[in-house]
């Protein structure tokens, strides 16, 4: 084993050439930006009681007990016994082993939180997909708290794995430029299905794709309202691969582009927005998911479902690129964290395809 830092916690963790789930205990660095994001999103909804079923190594823990002061209690789970044994030793490397806050205890992530305690943030964070625990989260989580989920099964969500998309996700997915995109919208679609049976309304609050993973925060809102106006948010795309115009609609009749191509569906997805003004609270110290969150703060002023893949649109019509900052200057557009050559607007792709000819 070897004691690495991240953030203001040291943290011992297994040696390994290759990060896998092979691992006795499974430890990521590349997730250190979705721990910075979750902390900060910890912080700027005042969350002060944190159930994290699926600990692993306890680093996210740690991290929450040492950065954040104000909460109040911390429920730390996993599985496995190796897990366990982790954690308890990396909380007496941090001088938290006799915190009373903290309660750590062996348990199966898939099963509902038995204590009756309020709980504001759920985490889950697995390897692969994560619908088999959004059930247990939504049977634990209180009123008014925040269910954050990881997926990390992209290929599935992006299309290169249709059937298991329709299996896991019971949606269509499409693999093309705005893959991701689709991809996060059938995740969140998803997660809101197993919430509306009890009139739970699971509301994006922040959402995004980021190198081999999908993550959003979820608000869980108690209301047959609420309920109902997320089940008429859940719609199919039609997506018309030569222009890469799109189209949100209850019903898949046209499918023919003005273009003259056929668009392809997919969905149904969540047609919502992404995330709220909760984001412009969110700061990170860490350079990398500082620039993150500026480059989502800066999307968000577009308030516009999808976006255009430029370099994806010249070569389709054999034309040479524009500067980006050209095609937003001109389309009152900003850059997506979805694709480096993406730009979202409201304009149609007409214009674009005008703008690149």
């Amino acid at each position: 084993m070897e004691q690495i830092t991240e953030g203001k916690a040291t943290i011992a963790v297994y040696k390994a050439e290759v990060v896998s789930k092979e691992l006795p205990v499974f430890y990521n660095p590349v997730m250190q930006s979705n721990r910075d994001i979750s902390i900060s999103y910890i912080d700027a909804a005042k969350c002060k009681s944190i159930y994290l079923p699926m600990a692993g190594s306890g680093v996210r823990a740690v991290r929450i007990l040492k950065e954040l002061p104000h909460i109040e209690q911390i429920l730390i789970r996993d599985i496995d016994e190796n897990a366990l044994n982790l954690i308890k030793k990396n909380l007496r490397l941090n001088g938290l082993d006799k915190d009373e806050r903290v309660t750590v205890a062996q348990g199966d992530a898939s099963e509902p939180l038995k204590e009756r305690r309020k709980v504001d943030y759920i985490d889950i964070d697995p390897f692969g997909t994560p619908v088999p625990f959004i059930q247990a989260a939504i049977q634990s989580a209180s009123k008014g708290s925040t269910i954050a989920v990881t997926a990390t099964d992209t290929g599935c969500l992006c299309g290169t794995y249709a059937a298991a998309c329709h299996r896991k996700y019971w949606a269509k997915p499409l693999h093309v430029p705005i893959m991701h995109e689709v991809g996060l919208r059938i995740l969140i679609r998803r997660i809101q299905l197993m919430g509306l049976p009890y009139d739970r309304a699971l509301i994006p609050q922040i959402s995004y794709y980021k190198d081999h993973y999908f993550r959003v925060y979820l608000k869980v809102k108690k209301s047959k309202e609420e309920a109902q106006r997320l089940w008429h948010q859940q719609q199919f795309l039609l997506y018309c691969p030569a222009c890469q115009d799109f189209e949100f609609t209850t019903h898949l009749f046209n499918h023919e582009c003005g273009c003259g191509s056929r668009r392809e569906w997919a969905g149904p997805m969540f047609a919502g927005p992404l995330s709220t003004d909760l984001l412009k609270h969110l700061t990170c110290e860490e350079p990398e998911s500082s620039a993150f969150l500026s480059l989502l703060k800066e999307e968000c002023k577009v308030d516009a479902p999808f976006f255009y893949d430029i370099s994806s649109l010249a070569s389709k019509h054999r034309t040479s690129q524009i500067p980006l900052q050209t095609i937003m200057e001109k389309t009152h557009g900003v850059r997506t964290h979805f694709c480096v050559q993406g730009v979202k607007t409201k304009e149609k792709s007409k214009k674009i395809i005008g703008l690149i000819r």
